[in-house]
């Protein structure tokens, strides 16, 4: 039986060498919009989605105004914030 030293995929492309797997491109869709969170202990608080920019401000705003709390801020993808219908 013959086994080869590189994997290869059904278009017999390489998908990994000696050297380890050969990275790949993602298909996310890049977003616009942030969703910021201020938790108290496992409880949010406070939840703002904005754009990037609005986003970071807010966020700022928000570590300095509750200093003793977690601010998140997480990516939210462009279909989320259209909302249903839209």
């Amino acid at each position: 039986m013959f086994f080869s030293q590189h994997r290869t995929k059904p278009s017999g492309a390489p998908t990994e060498t000696a050297e380890g797997p050969l990275m790949t491109e993602t298909l996310e869709t890049p977003t616009a919009h942030f969703r910021v969170r201020v938790w108290f202990g496992a409880h949010p608080i406070a939840d703002h989605t904005a754009t990037a920019e609005q986003a970071a401000q807010y966020e700022e705003a928000m570590q300095r105004r509750f200093a003793s709390l977690r601010v998140t801020s997480e990516p939210v993808p462009a279909d989320v914030v259209a909302g249903p219908g839209q």
